[in-house]
């Protein structure tokens, strides 16, 4: 008989932090996990109004750049729609990820889709954003139960803005006491990957082999009293 098939995929989480990462054009990504869920759940928990379902994948050639032009012309300035990739891990999770984010952070005008995902039962949702010198600017992490949020935090280089009460073992003070700038992303991807048992596909996602969701906007409307800028830049012949 043939020597088994080595395992193309390392384990849990903490490659995401590897750099240069796959080849993908932004240091940055958005990912979600439905516990307990199948693939095809996603689109009615957290796809965008009128979405029928998965797509099927893109390949690799065109996987990193989902957006192509003209795509989201007829979005608010505001809206931020993920083009996710999405299957199921070893551990019973639904997951989405999304490796390539159009936009810069969101600010406070992210909104976690954790709550809708997590309809039927827990689900997670983690955003990371490199600055260009390569250290970790952004991360946030939400879990939510049943439409109700547990806890959440985001870390914005030192500062950390936490609601709910967030367990000792993903405390980012904690988790990060004593790491250098270097490791402070993969530290705190080996706590969440610890914590729930979570894991990312790295060969199917380079190879662009998984069916695609487009989500409902990761950021909400300006309210009133509050200002949103932005600019558009257009290169013509």
């Amino acid at each position: 008989m043939p020597d088994p098939v080595p395992d193309l995929d390392p384990p849990g989480l903490c490659w995401l932090a590897d750099t240069p990462r796959w080849n993908a054009p932004h240091d940055s990504y958005r990912c979600l996990w439905v516990e307990g869920a199948e693939p095809e759940a996603l689109p009615d928990l957290v796809g965008e109004g009128g979405c029928a379902g998965l797509t099927a994948p893109s390949g690799r050639r065109t996987g990193w750049f989902h957006h192509g032009p003209g795509q989201w012309d007829d979005l608010a300035p505001w809206e931020d729609r993920a083009v996710v990739s999405v299957g199921r891990t070893g551990s019973g999770w639904a997951f989405a990820c999304d490796a390539a984010p159009r936009t810069s952070a969101a600010g406070h005008f992210f909104v976690s889709p954790a709550a809708d995902a997590s309809r039927g039962g827990r689900a997670v949702v983690l955003r990371a954003r490199s600055a260009r010198d390569g250290r970790l600017a952004v991360f946030h992490l939400s879990v939510t139960e049943r439409g109700e949020e547990l806890y959440a935090y985001t870390l914005r280089g030192t500062d950390v803005e936490r609601s709910g009460p967030v367990p000792g073992t993903l405390d980012p003070e904690r988790v990060l006491h004593g790491v250098g700038e270097a490791d402070r992303e993969r530290c705190l991807l080996a706590a969440v990957q610890d914590e729930f048992g979570l894991s990312l596909p790295w060969h199917a996602l380079v190879e662009g082999i998984l069916p695609q969701l487009t989500t409902r906007s990761w950021n909400r409307a300006p309210r009133e009293g509050e200002a949103y800028a932005y600019a558009t830049i257009r290169f013509g012949r």
